[in-house]
């Protein structure tokens, strides 16, 4: 079940994004991420008070299996853009669930006026850029060596697709 984030959510979706960057394809790197448990909650506060801001969660049998971070711009000129996140656990990959999410984000972007979703993947995450391509979205640019993992630098892929 696909819902948005609630209070409750905080410590379970802390372990999933901690679980997801051990992946070694998203921005942060393994154990890298910082965040408390009190952090966590002050942002899904901010974000169920923030309508241009959502995240939502997979839950499956209980447990958060995937998530999806989406947030507008706030500005005149670029109100109509989102960017989005997607992260999904292993135990459930293969499973549409990243497909779901962003048919949610999607829904969400609609409803708040978003003409634009945006996101950025390490070149790398494969299954990512395969994903996003068969969602429609388009790959814009690439940023050169923004990315810097195991001694080695990598590019970043940007993607868009207009709603």
């Amino acid at each position: 079940m696909i819902r948005p984030v609630e209070m409750k959510d905080a410590e379970p979706l802390l372990v999933l994004l901690k679980e997801v960057d051990q992946s070694n394809v998203m921005r942060y790197s393994p154990g890298e991420r910082k965040m408390t448990i009190d952090m966590q909650f002050a942002l899904i506060e901010e974000t169920i008070q923030q309508s241009r801001r959502a995240i939502f969660v997979y839950e499956q049998q209980g447990e958060l299996m995937g998530y999806c971070m989406c947030q507008a711009e706030p500005y005149a000129r670029t109100k109509h853009i989102g960017e989005i996140v997607i992260g999904v656990s292993e135990k459930v990959r293969q499973q549409h669930v990243a497909k779901r999410l962003m048919e949610t984000a999607e829904a969400w972007a609609k409803e708040v006026g978003i003409h634009r979703l945006q996101c950025a993947v390490f070149e790398r995450n494969e299954a990512a850029r395969q994903f996003l391509q068969t969602s429609g979205f388009l790959e814009e640019g690439k940023r050169v060596d923004a990315l810097y993992v195991d001694g080695r630098y990598y590019d970043e892929i940007s993607y868009y697709k207009l709603i």
